[in-house]
């Protein structure tokens, strides 16, 4: 990476501590490069349909209402912020073009935010099922009546510490990193990112993708173990758990956001980790396939969204085809009436 990134602290001052943080190795080079026109063009793909696939999810939430429950709320939530992630490894052809420049620094700081609030987003959603799950199992087993009334208060709370967590710890990281001036042109991407030569700083990035990981992988495995307890205990004594066990399809679909999170970030993820416990990255690693494969599942989180909430989603699905070719029948005063999907008694 060139002396002159945007970002990098000057190394005048060379027994600073804040140098030595920002800049762990001046001279050291990336034992791997992920530049190539085969990664640029991954990269814009997987982006563009990433983007397409999350605002079409985003877009099914506002145009019709009888989507809107809080656990799609908070699936519209992650794929807005996937859209958002698909839009950065969008603009991979043009990011070069602004080394040297702040636009260079904008771009690292945007793509650092998306990420990391794409990585809480989904511990969010993976958390939410996992709640409703117990509190399903628990009313069976203990037969609370205040079900409905209690629980849903207690939503609402955890709604919103959600959107802080989500919304907020991107923000202060993306704060922290750009008061110690360590974006800008990545060194090994060609993307703008923290440099490599700051790999330090990079863990800022790294570490709240791991914790995520393995917060989400725990999270999945005790909701497949409960929901695994509820198939075998589905007769219900009350009618609210009868509404709620009927939702049981959308419970399963959404517990399927985290472990897609986990295989699409592991080569990614496996990649770094080989790059940091060893001075040189191992050839597979390195391989020009590999490399597009981490740049094409990192890059793509949106586009499992639209496939397990719009195009798997039959009332998603039909509303969409309703709305493309039903035009004349919205002119002649014929409105297509559905049956109220299940999940909207969910949550």
């Amino acid at each position: 990476m060139s002396d002159g990134s945007p970002g990098l602290v000057s190394s005048s001052s060379s027994g600073s501590w804040v140098s030595s943080l920002v800049s762990d190795s001046s001279g050291a080079q990336p034992s791997c490069s992920l530049e190539g026109p085969a990664i640029n063009y991954t990269a814009f793909f997987s982006g563009l349909l990433s983007a397409i696939g999350g605002f079409l999810v985003f877009l099914s939430y506002i145009l019709f209402k009888r989507l809107r429950s809080p656990p799609r709320a908070l699936v519209t939530c992650l794929s807005f912020i996937d859209m958002l992630q698909g839009l950065f490894f969008c603009t991979v052809m043009i990011q070069p073009l602004t080394y040297d420049t702040p636009w260079c620094s904008l771009f690292a700081v945007f793509g650092i935010y998306v990420a990391v609030s794409s990585f809480f987003w989904t511990s969010c959603v993976g958390f939410y099922v996992f709640v409703h799950v117990y509190r399903l199992y628990s009313f069976q087993t203990n037969s609370n009546r205040a079900y409905d009334s209690i629980n849903t208060r207690k939503t609402e709370v955890m709604v919103v510490f959600f959107h802080i967590i989500s919304w907020g710890v991107p923000a202060v990281l993306c704060i922290v990193i750009m008061g110690f001036g360590v974006e800008g042109e990545s060194g090994d991407a060609p993307w703008c990112f923290i440099p490599f030569t700051a790999y330090k700083w990079r863990m800022s990035y790294y570490l709240p993708l791991i914790l995520n990981m393995v917060f989400a992988f725990i999270v999945w495995i005790l909701t497949m173990f409960l929901l695994l307890r509820l198939h075998r205990t589905t007769r219900a004594r009350y009618e609210p758990l009868s509404r709620l066990l009927a939702s049981r399809a959308l419970l399963i679909k959404l517990s399927l956001v985290p472990i897609c999170f986990i295989i699409l970030r592991l080569p990614g993820v496996i990649y770094r980790f080989d790059e940091f416990v060893s001075d040189d990255i191992g050839d597979f690693f390195c391989s020009y396939g590999y490399i597009c494969l981490m740049t094409m599942t990192d890059a793509s989180q949106g586009t499992v969204m639209f496939l397990l909430f719009v195009l798997f989603n039959d009332s998603c699905r039909t509303s969409y085809i309703d709305l493309i070719t039903c035009t004349q029948c919205r002119k002649k005063g014929i409105t297509h009436v559905q049956k109220k999907p299940d999940y909207q008694t969910f949550g």
